[in-house]
């Protein structure tokens, strides 16, 4: 078969040539594959070209006496090839990949080299050291032509600051817990539907949190991307409220009543109004005056410290006024 004298490497240190001599055995690809992973060089990247054209020459020597000296010229069957490196980048310049592939019996990946062709394809910032000492670790231990691709470079996005942002602390009529009364009987009472919502005076209303800055990002190539500031906003200071004198970032009642929100403040109404007195509405009691501008429908109750005027019907024995 095939004898490991007949494989030569050229002097560019690349070509591993074949000699092509008479042998009495049929020659076919498989042996010449067999000769080479069993040779000095057999991480070599074989040669398609150069194995078709050996088992042709060693065919035509076992049929002819005598072959040409251009038929009789070593084939280069194999070559020693170093490890390859190419990078790019993403559409937004924000990764940059490494494709590698595995040396052929050459010179393997280092560090040096993969940062050349970074500094090559333009890329200044973001390099993780440990994705390229992991990647050449990866590559070395692999198969001869094994193909790679991996991030080696991530860029920082930019950070927008945020605008400021209004905290109320209090709830307001439209949160009204919804829960009827659990009576001792086990029963509920549908008419009782908790607590109306109010607030006394210097009670903290609403909470600012001041707007912040961003922070500028950055692609892999170094360019700048630029941030947005957030916007610094002020309380709007309502009716029967004040921004606290021990903390400007929040906004106090001065009066004891309801709490209505309104963009970016508080208001608080002394007079609580409300349009009738139904199932619907539930029971009240409040801590000041009450405007009812309709019924006061049967069965239910009205409780106020201050005034209760009613611009509907009132069926006498079904309210209450109690003055403190």
């Amino acid at each position: 078969m095939i004898s490991p004298d007949l494989f030569t490497l050229h002097e560019n240190n690349v070509d591993l040539l074949l000699s092509i001599e008479p042998l009495a055995d049929v020659i076919k690809e498989e042996h010449l594959l067999m000769a080479l992973a069993a040779s000095p060089y057999e991480k070599f990247k074989p040669s398609a070209v150069g194995l078709t054209e050996a088992v042709k020459l060693f065919a035509k020597l076992r049929e002819e006496a005598e072959v040409s000296d251009e038929d009789n010229k070593p084939i280069i069957i194999a070559q020693r090839l170093d490890a390859v490196i190419s990078i790019d980048l993403d559409k937004e310049k924000m990764t940059a990949f490494a494709n590698v592939t595995a040396a052929w019996g050459g010179d393997k990946l280092d560090e040096v080299t993969v940062k050349e062709a970074l500094s090559s394809a333009g890329v200044t910032y973001g390099i993780r050291t440990n994705n390229i000492v992991a990647l050449i670790s990866t590559l070395n231990k692999a198969q001869p032509g094994k193909v790679i691709r991996a991030p080696i470079a991530k860029g920082l996005a930019a950070k927008n600051g945020t605008d400021t942002r209004f905290e109320r602390l209090v709830e307001t009529l439209k949160e009204r817990v919804r829960k009827p009364k659990k009576l001792q009987s086990g029963k509920v009472d549908m008419r009782d539907l908790g607590a109306l919502i109010s607030v006394s005076k210097g009670k903290p209303l609403m909470r600012k949190h001041p707007h912040t800055l961003g922070e500028d990002g950055f692609k892999v190539t170094g360019e700048v991307i630029v941030h947005k500031d957030g916007k610094e906003l002020e309380f709007d200071v309502g009716k029967n409220t004040e921004i606290s004198s021990k903390n400007p970032n929040y906004l106090v009642a001065t009066k004891t009543g309801i709490p209505i929100e309104i963009e970016r403040g508080m208001i608080v109404d002394d007079v609580l109004m409300i349009p009738s007195v139904d199932v619907g509405f539930g029971h009240v009691d409040f801590d000041g005056s009450i405007l009812i501008k309709g019924d006061i429908c049967e069965g239910m109750k009205v409780k106020a410290t201050g005034d209760i005027n009613v611009g509907g019907i009132v069926e006498w024995p079904r309210w209450k006024r109690v003055v403190i």
